[in-house]
């Protein structure tokens, strides 16, 4: 079961990470949000966001085979 968990954070940490900086058409608009924005916040957010996904990866995986609190 926390095999499956770190596998579904993983994903969620990739989706974020590519989610701001690619362009995929149909979902975001990436000229849009550079000239609202610009690249600076742009980054900044995706790697805040990114950051506190990558801290609650790095936990599970070091708490992973502890046993769960009640």
């Amino acid at each position: 079961m926390q095999t499956l968990f770190v596998i579904l954070q993983s994903g969620l940490l990739g989706l974020f990470l590519v989610q701001d900086t690619v362009n995929l058409k149909p979902f975001n608009n990436l000229a849009a949000q550079i000239e609202h924005i610009g690249w600076n916040k742009l980054i900044i957010g995706t790697l805040f966001t990114s950051g506190l996904l990558g801290c609650s990866l790095y936990l599970t995986i070091k708490y992973a085979g502890t046993p769960l609190p009640l």
